[in-house]
């Protein structure tokens, strides 16, 4: 069957062969049967002149089944391999990204629970500077044969003397003991 194209741009038909493309107002043979004869005619740049094949390629059988060429078929063939790679790629992909989530998900995981000891660390060394926790740091001294005296950082006496049976019971107090003790 020749085929030729009226129109101002290159044109492809579908034949048994595969795809062939015709330039403005070039005429070629081409191998047609019935069902691509009647697509051809469906389209208004193309002038068919002959007689389509009977041929059964592309019609279906008695089974329901289509039978297509060599070409169609190692088409077909050729676009599903390309699809399997680019599946491959994708899945090769997705694993890849699905590690690095894990990775931090772990990441901040781990930074989660360092915030948290460091928040606990924090309020323990808060609630140690508590005026009521400082240790006072008195030291204490004998002052004259027999009478010892408290004495703070700055080297100033605190309280009045007592003698060395009190002093070592005051030197086995708590600061906060030590303080009430000074201050009566």
């Amino acid at each position: 069957m020749d085929v030729t194209n009226n129109s101002k741009a290159p044109q492809g038909i579908h034949t048994l062969e595969g795809v062939v493309y015709i330039q403005p107002g070039q005429t070629k043979s081409v191998r047609l049967n019935k069902t691509l004869e009647s697509h051809a005619k469906g389209l208004d740049f193309f002038d068919l002149e002959g007689d389509a094949e009977d041929d059964e390629l592309g019609m279906p059988d008695s089974a329901g089944g289509v039978t297509v060429s060599t070409a169609q078929l190692d088409e077909l063939k050729a676009k599903f391999e390309e699809k399997d790679t680019e599946i491959g790629h994708l899945t090769s992909e997705n694993a890849d990204l699905n590690s690095k989530v894990g990775e931090r998900d772990e990441t901040i995981t781990k930074l989660e629970g360092q915030i948290v000891e460091l928040q606990q660390r924090l309020q323990a060394a808060t609630a140690a500077q508590k005026p009521s926790d400082i240790a006072v740091g008195y030291t204490v001294n004998e002052t004259s044969p027999g009478w010892f005296a408290a004495f703070d950082a700055d080297g100033k006496q605190v309280g009045s003397k007592m003698r060395e049976a009190d002093a070592e019971t005051f030197k086995g107090m708590t600061p906060e003991e030590q303080k009430a003790y000074l201050s009566e």
